[in-house]
């Protein structure tokens, strides 16, 4: 069982919108796995989401989580069940939103793999300060993909990327918005307790972890056919 590594894209806009694409295209393929981090400020936005182009395969969003000044974050995941071709990943809100930063990442699993949400989100951290940490997630498994996610109140800078207290194996700071970030670390054993922190220049944030499980189908148990012989005996 294994994660590839595929790509990734970003999108943004500093003004008002309901619905934002990414800057670049995807190609997809069916079983694909997105991950996803989307980051906005307006406390009227309440329904969020994300699709791979005019609501055909949609994101799972987790919870929400916001500071007190309306700066929120959420993410998400996708299991690739329609597309397989070049597509564009989009941010929709109910509401305009501002300030909308969007961060994916894209993975092929092997071939007919079950993929689960395994742990999260965490109870989400909003505070201030240099070195963001989430809450604690412990997500079962033996071939886990999990991804954090930040969003500042004031543009920054973000370094150290970790989960488990080591370094991410990948990560994207938002290049042109640097509001938000996305990071993503493998694990090939059940995680006790484990959060994605990173360091930035400082100020308000919300950070939050989640994980996602492959696992191969299960296998129903082979039939066990007993064979019974007869011997045919005659009296004459």
């Amino acid at each position: 069982m294994a994660w590839t590594y595929v790509a990734q894209v970003e999108g943004g806009s500093y003004g008002d919108t309901n619905a934002m694409t990414a800057d670049s295209t995807l190609h997809v393929e069916v079983g694909d796995v997105l991950i996803g981090v989307l980051g906005w400020r307006c406390a009227s936005a309440t329904t969020d989401g994300m699709d791979i182009g005019s609501g055909v395969d949609n994101f799972t969003m987790l919870a929400q989580s916001a500071d007190d000044q309306d700066d929120y974050l959420s993410l998400g995941y996708v299991v690739v069940g329609t597309h397989n071709e070049t597509a564009t990943v989009r941010g929709t809100f109910s509401t305009a939103a501002g300030i909308v930063c969007l961060l994916v990442m894209q993975f092929r699993p092997d071939a007919g793999e079950t993929i689960t949400l395994a742990a999260g989100p965490s109870p989400a951290t909003a505070a201030s300060g240099t070195n963001p940490t989430s809450g604690n997630i412990s997500p079962a498994g033996s071939d886990l993909l999990a991804w954090g996610g930040i969003r500042l109140r004031n543009e920054g800078s973000f370094s150290e990327h970790q989960i488990a207290t080591t370094a991410a194996d990948g990560y994207r700071n938002h290049a042109g918005l640097a509001y938000c970030a996305i990071w993503y670390k493998l694990f090939t054993a059940n995680q006790t307790g484990i959060a994605a922190e990173c360091t930035t220049g400082g100020g308000k944030y919300v950070i939050d972890v989640a994980a996602l499980s492959s696992a191969s189908a299960s296998t129903p148990d082979p039939i066990t056919w007993t064979v019974h012989t007869h011997r045919r005996v005659d009296f004459t």
